[in-house]
């Protein structure tokens, strides 16, 4: 690697723990009130302005769980699985790009590389290979693939400052308190993972970027128990200073004061804050729908503190960010949505409320007409009818106050003004229309035309009603429902007549061309369910009977819940964007923990569901607030379903983690 290339690597390290500092030195206890964050510097002209694709983003997360006799131990190695999950969900790691050192057997050990020397598959490990020891840590840096556009490292465990340089505790080290400082400071460099031991892998490896998380020095490593005292602030100087061995740092990010603690629950704040800065459901990601290196700084530092001061009441944990290099609006996670975009009315379904919460829209094919029901005021509901045809599903255009409808028996797709909730026109489709999806900025419209191999197409159209817009989608066998990606790039296609393998499309909306697709699904439904910030999409199964979860960023693909009390075929998700509930597949509502994938406990409704929306209804009194409501069709009863959230959600226990 060249010293040109080599002052091109971008680091970026997150470091707690008293910045590894003589972790065994009392000091007085902090009680002041957390300092106001400084703003960050100003980046220079070339500073790095995104990360590079999920097909080039690798890690190694490592964490100690049990040290010898005179360390404390730990749960270093939940934290390191609580993070490659938040990686993988999160931030575009695929599953076989993250070297997982955490101890434990398959599927939570993944101890090899693709195409390592070695040539190990994932399944193909012993323990020993799954432990976070020194010769594994180093052994999995030298074999960082060649060019990798960014590295993640991350270690959860012991550490301490030893001459100037911070020295990272892997599991098999024993804390040498019987010898004098000499010779104490040469074992622990000796055996333990210093800046220099690290960098020297990486220096011929072309990595860009490199991102180092240390999650070290909790509690006091010369102590079993718990210290419920402070410890001596952090040196000054940098002491994990990889600049120093021929990488450039750009973000370091340091708890400078006291130790690093664990909550009451024995979870580490500062990887449960970077766990919950990761995740899209909990406030982090703002009006943009994804989160930034500024917002991630900002949150981890400020709950970091606030959680440890208000459980530890005298003592408090304080990140400190170092940032060169990168933008402060680089994009961590999540996928933006464009201004004034509402995500879950750009999907095909046969029931919408309107962003203002005002109007729910049911699509009612046995009526053979939309119905529009008020949900404040006591309006009686409008039938906007379409007979002989049956209405399919709708999507909603808000900016420009149109609804389109799918109508098969017409091979049209209908378009009714919102203002006033009459026809205005219609516009031919391929035969067999079934679901609609629209772009967020309303230029594009899609429509999926239910036809045989290889006839089966997707008419992409006008949605000003001028028709056409290019050829149709082909190489699609039998397309049913349709998603669209918050940021409106991607296109998800359900399909049907697949011989049980029936593949998930993704369409690129930028070319209209095929650009993958997902086997296995064998859908037979038209839901699809995407939660708010595009990171999974839910997908009812009929082989088995089950709903499954699409990781968009890395294609990884679960069964969600363990029986057929999972399956859905309908979805919407609560407007905090933490759970999804669905019907369709039996009589019952069916409740996923978005963040978990937990399946909660179900609810019968007697009858099967067409359709569900949830969204926020105006207060009924002068003075309240808005509400959150979820909104069922019920065809077979020919009603719709309706009630407030509160008391319809399972209790769920909100961890940091």
């Amino acid at each position: 690697m060249t010293r040109e290339r080599a002052t091109r690597a971008i680091l970026l390290a997150l470091v707690t723990g008293g910045a590894l500092a003589a972790c065994a030195s009392p000091a007085t206890s902090l009680a002041e009130p957390l300092p106001a964050s400084p703003g960050l510097p100003v980046p220079p002209k070339d500073a790095v302005r995104e990360l590079p694709p999920p097909a080039e983003r690798w890690a190694i997360v490592a964490g100690v769980g049990a040290y010898k006799p005179g360390l404390s131990s730990l749960h270093g190695d939940e934290d390191a699985r609580a993070f490659a999950r938040a990686l993988e969900e999160h931030a575009g790691f695929s599953n076989d790009h993250i070297v997982l050192l955490a101890g434990g057997d398959s599927p939570s050990c993944r101890p090899a590389w693709p195409g390592t020397p070695a040539g190990k598959r994932q399944s193909e490990h012993s323990a020993a290979d799954c432990t976070p020891t020194l010769t594994n840590l180093i052994g999995k840096l030298y074999e960082v693939p060649l060019d990798a556009g960014l590295l993640v490292f991350f270690f959860s465990g012991h550490g301490e400052v030893v001459d100037g340089e911070s020295v990272l505790f892997p599991q098999e080290i024993q804390y040498p308190a019987g010898l004098n400082r000499e010779a104490q400071a040469s074992y622990l460099k000796r055996s333990g993972l210093t800046a220099s031991a690290f960098a020297a892998p990486l220096k011929d490896r072309h990595v860009t970027q490199l991102m180092v998380f240390l999650d070290a020095c909790r509690n006091a490593p010369g102590e079993e128990k718990d210290s419920h005292e402070g410890t001596a602030a952090a040196p000054r100087n940098d002491t994990f200073d990889l600049a120093k061995a021929g990488l450039q740092a750009s973000l370091k990010f340091y708890s400078t004061e006291g130790l690093a603690y664990e909550d009451p629950q024995r979870r580490s704040y500062f990887t449960s804050e970077l766990v919950r800065a990761l995740d899209g459901r909990r406030d982090s990601y703002g009006p943009r729908n994804v989160l930034t290196l500024e917002a991630l700084i900002n949150q981890v530092k400020n709950n970091v503190g606030n959680r440890s001061l208000a459980d530890r009441k005298l003592s408090r944990q304080e990140p400190k960010s170092y940032l060169e290099g990168y933008l402060p609006e680089v994009v961590l996670a999540g996928r933006e949505v464009p201004p004034g975009a509402h995500p879950e009315l750009l999907s095909g379904s046969s029931v919408l409320m309107t962003p203002d919460g005002k109007r729910v829209y049911v699509a009612d094919n046995r009526r053979g007409a939309v119905i529009v029901f008020y949900t404040t005021g006591g309006k009686p509901q409008e039938v906007i009818d379409l007979r002989p045809g049956q209405p399919g599903k709708m999507v909603l255009a808000v900016r420009r106050g149109r609804l389109y409808v799918s109508e098969p028996v017409s091979r049209t797709v209908v378009i009714i003004d919102t203002a006033t909730d009459q026809v205005i026109g219609r516009m031919p489709t391929g035969p067999s229309p079934e679901s609609l999806a629209l772009t967020p900025d309303e230029t594009k419209l899609y429509v999926s035309n239910q036809q045989l191999a290889p006839n089966g197409t997707i008419s992409v159209l006008d949605p000003g009603g001028t028709g056409p817009i290019g050829e149709p989608i082909g190489g699609v066998n039998c397309p049913e429902g349709l998603a669209m990606a918050p940021d409106g790039k991607r296109l998800y296609v359900e399909t049907q007549c697949g011989s049980g393998d029936d593949p998930l499309f993704v369409v690129d909306t930028s070319t209209d061309i095929v650009e993958e697709s997902f086997r296995g699904f064998a859908v037979g439904g038209l839901g699809l369910g995407m939660v708010p910030n595009g990171e999974k999409l839910y997908v009812g199964t009929e082989k088995p009977d089950r709903t499954q979860v699409l990781i968009t960023a890395t294609g990884d693909v679960k069964l969600v819940g363990r029986d057929r009390a999972a399956y859905a075929k309908y979805f919407a998700v609560t407007p905090d964007g933490k759970y999804v509930l669905g019907v369709g597949g039996s009589s019952n509502l069916v409740f996923i923990d978005a963040i978990t994938d937990e399946v909660l406990e179900p609810r019968d409704l007697g009858v099967p569901g067409a359709g569900i929306a949830i969204g926020m209804v105006p207060p009924t009194r002068k003075g309240e607030p808005p509400h959150a409501a979820c909104y069922i069709w019920l065809p077979d009863a020919s009603q719709l379903f309706f009630t407030g959230l509160d008391g319809l959600l399972p209790p769920r226990q909100e961890t940091p983690d």
